[in-house]
């Protein structure tokens, strides 16, 4: 149900008393009990430019998304979507056949009947933007400029691997950035990619681990060894493994990999991580030119 209001609320935010507006109510009832309930308030830029500062909401700012990093316009008032966590249902009415009035009447009764419910630390923040006005000349209407939190629901799987942490949200972005398409294997924890060198396809795993800030890569070279060229390949890998200027060579399940490849912290960027993948690509297709001879795939 969402219901249109028109109603100036007191709000206690990080302990100061602020008056937003009110502007719609939306909530959801599923088998008797509240699924989801949210509120879009309505206030002044300088308003919502402390809430970021002071984080409102639980609006952190590791909790951005699509953040663009610039101030609202001034001239312009600033919309926010917040929504009720889960452990504050109590204090709603019971859902029942008037459940609507009396949900309503949380927030227009003066004073309030359950004032907890005006404070910061009982909602999260689902997103934040400004309307900005098209000029009729090109269609008219209006246009959100703003962004989305984690607490958002996910758009898309893309959507959902950018917000595993900032160190996958990276990886996501610089993959996307370079047209190259996404792949996640949940069982590995892992993204997973194919490039080429010279007609040849590698395997790329990235592994981020938002805990160290840090990314892991290997290259495999997807064609399969025979028993044979295993057995030929065995006496070159170590030789081959002392000339790495990065990483070490392996042979895993009869195919050649290029293992432990590792970026921390502020070297982490979309470039590093392109860079990394192609100069990774690049090494261990070398070595494969170099061991072509040995015929590694025959019988």
């Amino acid at each position: 149900m969402e219901i249109t209001l028109d109603q100036k609320t007191t709000w206690h935010l990080g302990g100061e008393a602020h008056v937003l507006h009110l502007l719609r109510l939306v909530a959801q009832i599923n088998d008797e009990n509240w699924s989801a309930v949210s509120v879009v308030l309505e206030c002044a830029p300088v308003i919502a430019a402390r809430g970021e500062e002071l984080s409102w909401f639980h609006n952190r700012p590791e909790s951005r998304l699509d953040w663009q990093n610039r101030p609202f316009l001034e001239d312009l008032p600033v919309r926010m979507e917040i929504a009720l966590r889960p452990e504050y249902y109590p204090h709603l009415p019971c859902p029942s056949s008037d459940a609507v009035q009396h949900l309503t009447d949380l927030f227009v009764i003066e004073p309030p009947p359950s004032p907890e419910l005006f404070d910061d630390t009982v909602w999260n923040a689902i997103q934040l933007w400004q309307e900005y006005p098209i000029d009729p000349s090109i269609g008219g209407g209006t246009m959100r400029v703003g962004y989305r939190t984690a607490f958002s629901v996910f758009t898309d799987e893309v959507d959902r691997l950018r917000r595993r942490g900032p160190v996958s949200r990276i990886i996501v972005d610089a993959l996307i950035e370079s047209g190259i398409p996404i792949s996640w294997i949940e069982e590995d924890s892992v993204f997973a990619v194919t490039l080429y060198a010279e007609d040849r396809g590698y395997l790329c795993r990235i592994r981020p681990n938002e805990s160290s800030s840090g990314i892991t890569v290997n290259v495999e070279w997807i064609e399969q060894l025979s028993d044979a060229g295993v057995s030929k390949l065995s006496s070159h890998i170590a030789v081959a493994d002392t000339d790495l200027v990065f990483g070490s060579l392996t042979l895993v399940d009869g195919r050649i990999r290029l293992d432990n490849l590792t970026l921390l912290g502020p070297s982490i960027t979309e470039e590093t991580i392109i860079d990394t993948l192609r100069a990774a690509v690049s090494a261990l297709n070398s070595k494969v030119n170099e061991w072509s001879k040995l015929d590694l795939t025959a019988g």
